[in-house]
């Protein structure tokens, strides 16, 4: 087993930690920046992102549901990781949970090669196909270039690129050589702050909701990955001051055995590399930009703007211009709990596990 450690100045792009693999004299490969790899579920939150600027929102309800997808190689029939499904699920709780099926829907509604553009956007630079499997990463992708990617989150949209080398001075204190911190802005601040606090929920009740109980209790976001058999175990996680990404698998891409996940074989790893690198910072948090986002209450039925009449209710946080409609479920006219079920479907499906080993991403 091999583990790669990127971390960078969200900022800047400054590589505050490089860790290539478990012993450089053992192995001079450097898989933090040369080691290629399938993300897994880290991908999701690009399909997200993407989702975002074309019509969807974080309460954009969609069936957690069998699927049946044709490709050229004939019939695809993708599952969920715990190989259940979960009936209507808005992408805030897909992400948040890692729900296979609601990051290949979303993906076959945009469409994957908006996807793929973002990717690029985003400074993904290897293989992508334009197939369903996309949103649930099987595609290639390096540690750097995936930290990388993570930071445009917490950095209002900008995608910043790594240096190595701060500046080198003679004897004499003359600079002869200093970095220049290189710029872009790829995302509109407005969709990056929703990606981090989507991306919030999965360390605070999702997958990652292990990482305040190690001790890590900042203001954190991030996306576990796990790729087909357990070959690869991600967790990319930032602050509003440091993004950092851990991989861990073995060169030869086989298994890291059942049930390793990214949960259990990366985030260990992340939570001890991010304490020390934030023992002289302050306390930050992620900073919602002035305009472009509005907050609004919800029905927790209909998933639509509130009205007095509904039962329960919560906040969330929508692109302007891109708010759902009103809740009709409550009000002057009672719904019956029948009419919910024709709305939505059944809320939960289940299906009896395979007796065959569960190899879907997570």
């Amino acid at each position: 087993m091999q583990t790669a450690v990127v971390a960078l100045d969200v900022s800047t792009g400054a590589m505050l930690a490089l860790i290539g693999g478990r012993d450089f004299e053992e192995n001079k490969f450097n898989r933090a920046i040369q080691a290629i790899r399938q993300p897994g579920s880290s991908f999701k939150p690009i399909v997200y992102t993407a989702a975002m600027e074309h019509g969807l929102n974080p309460a954009s309800v969609i069936l957690d549901q069998p699927v049946t997808i044709n490709t050229p190689q004939g019939e695809w029939r993708p599952q969920n990781y715990d190989n259940t499904f979960n009936g209507p699920m808005t992408i805030r709780r897909g992400l948040e949970k890692s729900v296979n099926l609601v990051a290949i829907q979303v993906l076959m509604k945009i469409g994957p090669q908006t996807a793929i553009e973002y990717a690029r956007r985003l400074g993904l630079t290897h293989r992508m196909d334009a197939i369903p499997s996309l949103a649930v990463g099987s595609c290639e992708v390096v540690p750097l270039e995936l930290t990388t990617a993570f930071g445009a989150f917490a950095n209002q949209g900008n995608l910043v690129r790594p240096f190595y080398i701060k500046k080198i001075v003679d004897k004499y204190g003359k600079v002869l050589e200093q970095a220049e911190v290189s710029v872009k802005n790829v995302l509109a601040p407005q969709t990056a702050y929703i990606m981090t606090d989507m991306l919030t929920g999965v360390v605070r009740r999702g997958t990652a909701a292990s990482i305040p109980g190690l001790g890590f209790n900042r203001a954190a976001a991030g996306k576990t990955g796990t790729s087909n058999d357990f070959s690869d175990a991600w967790f990319i996680g930032f602050t509003p001051q440091i993004v950092c990404g851990v991989w861990v698998g073995v060169d030869e891409r086989r298994s890291l055995g059942y049930g390793i996940t990214g949960a259990e074989a990366a985030i260990p790893i992340w939570v001890k590399a991010m304490l020390s690198l934030h023992r002289n910072l302050p306390q930050a948090s992620f900073q919602k930009p002035d305009s472009g986002i509005v907050t609004l209450t919800l029905c927790d039925v209909s998933n639509k703007i509130a009205t007095p009449a509904c039962p329960k209710t919560r906040d969330e946080i929508f692109l302007a211009g891109s708010v759902p409609d009103t809740c009709m479920l409550h009000g002057a006219q009672r719904s019956t709990g029948r009419a919910q079920l024709n709305m939505y479907g059944s809320s939960r499906v289940k299906e009896r596990p395979s007796k065959s080993r569960r190899t879907g991403m997570y």
